[in-house]
Order: structure tokens, then sequence, then C-alpha cells
């Protein structure tokens, strides 16, 4: 991901996308957080297909006091599965891209 909390940055993540037939569940995972959707839902808007979730975060507690726990949005365009693009945008005023690749 690319970010800009405080200062910009960029920072490694693994994301976890589970499906089912009545539910779509993410877990971000980082060097110092986690994140775990709580709303999720793909849509169609003019012929692409997004992802939409949102999310709440569980910092580790040495960075609770730098990065507390907060709620976000991701938007991740669908249009080649092996490498998803997309944007996110937290309660802490954080906005950011990110890029991910299919292990």
């Amino acid at each position: 991901i690319k970010y800009n909390f405080i200062e910009p940055g960029e920072k490694n993540i693994t994301l976890k996308i589970s499906q089912n037939l009545l539910s779509i569940k993410i877990k971000m995972v980082t060097d110092i957080n986690r994140s775990y959707t709580i709303t999720s839902k793909i849509i169609k808007q003019n012929d692409i297909y997004y992802l939409y979730y949102t999310y709440q975060t569980h910092p580790q507690s040495m960075v609770r006091d730098c990065n507390p726990q907060q709620y976000g949005s991701t938007q991740i365009i669908i249009e080649d599965s092996d490498n998803l693009q997309g944007i996110y945008w937290t309660t802490q005023k954080t906005t950011g891209d990110i890029f991910l690749q299919k292990a």
C-alpha cells in the first residue's frame, strides 16, 4: 500500500479474501496492524466490477498511541484477478492506494 498517514510512505501488506455464497471476508495484515471486514459487496458500475468493503483495524498495543484503532473503507477494481488495485480512506483521515498481486 501507499499511504499518507502523517508522512507519505509505502508498506507491504498481506490481504486474504475469502468468499462463499453469502459473504466476502477480507483480512489485511501489516507489520503493526490487522484489519477485518465489517461489510463487503461486489458492485458493477459502468461495466466494471468493484469490491467495496468497510473494516475495523486492530493495531498492536505498542503503536496504539500513534496509530489508534480506526474504521475504513476500500474500493478495489476487479479487472485482472491476479493484479488488483484500489483506494482506501479511514476515520483518521488517512488515504492511500492499494496494489495487490496474487500469491
